[in-house]
């Protein structure tokens, strides 16, 4: 899961591109803050078992100043027990057949 201008993109294997999470109504759901996320997530069944944070870009801060561009992203993992049949289902659309 990435938490981005308020809204939760999953990556479950199934596509390249992260999926924002939807209403019932085909509208992203929008969150007022990230635990509200998170519990959002547990509520549905989601176990948080890991955090990842990735910091790109770079910069030259020296005796005199200097200039930085970083940016840093945080990724939460999460694991929720299914079916075999719903793992069998994100597997077949984790692959393309040539």
């Amino acid at each position: 899961m990435e938490f981005h201008k308020n809204s939760i993109k999953l990556d479950d294997g199934s596509n390249k591109k992260r999926q924002a999470l939807k209403d019932k109504h085909g509208k992203d759901l929008k969150f007022t803050s990230l635990i509200g996320a998170l519990n959002y997530m547990s509520l549905q069944g989601w176990e948080l078992v890991d955090t990842k944070s990735v910091t790109s870009g770079s910069g030259y801060v020296g005796a005199y100043g200097g200039a930085s561009s970083t940016n840093t992203k945080v990724y939460y993992i999460f694991s929720k027990d299914v079916t075999d049949e719903e793992l069998e289902q994100v597997v077949n659309n984790s692959y393309k057949d040539d």
